[in-house]
């Protein structure tokens, strides 16, 4: 087995994410340097050389186009038609009612 780098990333979590997705497609991924970047900012201020990917040379094109691929796929989009915020006017005029109390209480006092 000679093992070649297939791609860098910062972060440990992102490493397994697509540890786990190549193997679901039976490419056996292994990650090198898992905790320098955790660490090395601490120090330096910044990440370090990020979390390697390592594939076998013989799955590397495989792994290319599973990565570009999933690249391409597109989050779905939910629309929302009313405003989830959106607060009933009342709630609006009780709320000013009381900070107008409240500011008047505060100034004759």
């Amino acid at each position: 087995m000679n093992l070649v780098k297939l791609k860098t990333v910062s972060h440990i979590f992102e490493g397994e994410m697509i540890k786990d997705m190549l193997a679901e497609i039976g490419i056996e991924v292994f990650l090198a340097d898992q905790n320098t970047p955790e660490h090395m900012d601490i120090y330096l201020g910044y990440e370090g050389e990020g979390v390697l990917i390592l594939v076998d040379e013989k799955d590397l094109d495989q792994a290319n186009t599973f990565l570009e691929a999933d690249k391409k796929v597109e989050d779905p989009v939910v629309e929302v038609t009313e405003n989830p915020m959106k607060f009933p006017y009342w709630i609006w005029i009780g709320f000013a009612a009381m900070l107008f109390i409240f500011i008047l209480y505060n100034i004759w006092k």
